[in-house]
């Protein structure tokens, strides 16, 4: 590990973030045969910032037989900071780990950065992964578990067959879909939207009118699908129902607008089914646990 989280001592791989910011805690240092490494770690974060006048002042450390390592980044100012934060994603993570050494209201406003809806969709279109974007924060999601990506597959089948010759489309995983009124991007395992489809843009890889929503929970978000994301869902003026799949056992949880009201439904075991009023189908449970019931009861 760059930093043990016990000592809070750092490797020289994370030296020229420290020295980016000032007011370090309580800091061990790991010896170094010399400061070559040191150096050109310095040097890489000074020209990421580009900031000629840092540039000049690193220039004169430099030429001088021992830099004076505490002087220099009392001159390094936050605005530097952020400018390298802004600018230069591929160092990004270095100076996320300075939290681990520096008290969090330090570091807050660097890991709280504010970010646009532009910004979200400009990057998330050229990411080779998936993120969310809420309350001015995007999230990256991580991977999904062999029982989440059946379970999430054989609703995705079931309702595609039944939605076949009808004017609805369903999608699975990587149809983002945008809560307006709360300004959220979110990608629902599921989604469905019966009519015409209404998107954000040109792109056409933004939802704006799904009619269901679908997610399988999982044990790091299943709090999250449950609550603020769903605080979110309910503000999708075209969304008619929400469904909370298990994929721990057969269960689901459904939920039907009436009004400025959801009302819950719940059916569980191999041998139930659930009607979706919404777009007119029915789901088998046993259809939906294919292939998924074996690793439930071993379990």
């Amino acid at each position: 590990m760059l930093v043990d989280m016990k000592t809070r001592t750092l490797s020289p791989s994370i030296l020229y973030a420290w020295v980016l910011k000032k007011g370090p805690k309580k800091i061990t240092w790991i010896p170094t045969v010399d400061n070559t490494l040191e150096d050109a770690l310095l040097m890489l974060a000074i020209h990421a910032i580009k900031k000629p006048e840092i540039i000049a002042l690193a220039d004169q450390y430099f030429n001088n037989p021992k830099p004076t390592w505490a002087e220099f980044y009392q001159d390094i100012t936050q605005e530097h900071l952020q400018v390298l934060y802004e600018n230069n994603r591929s160092t990004q993570w270095c100076c996320k780990l300075i939290i681990t050494v520096f008290d969090e209201s330090q570091i807050r406003s660097l890991t709280k950065m504010h970010y646009t809806v532009e910004d979200y969709l400009k990057q998330e279109r050229s990411a080779s992964y998936k993120s969310e974007y809420r309350d001015g924060q995007i999230y990256a999601m991580t991977g999904a578990s062999r029982k989440h990506n059946l379970v999430s597959g054989n609703i995705y089948r079931e309702l595609s067959l039944q939605l076949k010759k009808r004017p609805c489309e369903a999608y699975i995983n990587d149809m983002r879909v945008k809560a307006v009124e709360a300004s959220s991007y979110h990608y629902p395992d599921v989604a469905v939207v019966c009519g015409t489809p209404q998107f954000e843009d040109t792109q056409v890889d933004t939802l704006l009118n799904p009619t269901l929503l679908i997610e399988v929970l999982s044990p790091s978000t299943e709090a999250y699908d449950r609550g603020s994301k769903f605080a979110h869902y309910r503000k999708i003026n075209s969304l008619q129902e929400y469904l909370l799949v298990s994929q721990e056992q057969p269960s689901i949880e459904r939920y039907v607008r009436r009004g400025d009201v959801w009302i819950l439904s719940e059916v569980t075991g191999i041998e139930a089914s659930m009607t979706l009023e919404s777009i007119d189908c029915i789901v088998s449970l046993r259809e939906i646990y294919d292939k998924v019931m074996n690793d439930i009861d071993d379990n």
